[in-house]
């Protein structure tokens, strides 16, 4: 499972993917409170397969900032998105973290810069 800021992908458009050729492609979860990251980027590309199925899809995390067509074309583009308020219009990273963990993730890869790693760091 990889994490990453929407100002990341919009800089980066970066598609979040295990690049070794060994292994199954990581569940993307990406943090966008205001769903700014357009569905051309990269990160929407579908993955296709793994040696275990279909690739996981892209988990967009967002608050009620985003609007409902930002949501909707999210969706159209394959990814599943979760509206979870937090504090100050943020994702709630705590809520996120659960949501994971319900999936049976139990790892998880954060690549972003100092703000999330501080978001964090109270939680894990």
């Amino acid at each position: 499972c990889i994490r990453d800021r929407s100002q990341t992908v919009l800089s980066d458009n970066s598609r979040l993917t295990n690049r070794t050729g060994r292994g199954s492609q990581p569940l993307r979860v990406m943090l966008d409170s205001q769903l700014r990251v357009p569905t051309s980027l990269n990160i929407y590309s579908p993955l296709g397969l793994n040696q275990d199925g279909p690739s996981p899809i892209l988990l967009v995390a967002t608050t009620a900032k985003a609007s409902f067509q930002s949501r909707k074309e999210a969706e159209l583009a394959g990814a599943e998105v979760l509206v979870l308020e937090g504090k100050d219009q943020r994702v709630d990273l705590e809520a996120l973290l659960r949501n994971l963990g319900e999936r049976g993730i139990q790892t998880v890869l954060c690549e972003g810069g100092g703000e999330l790693a501080t978001a964090l760091s109270p939680i894990i």
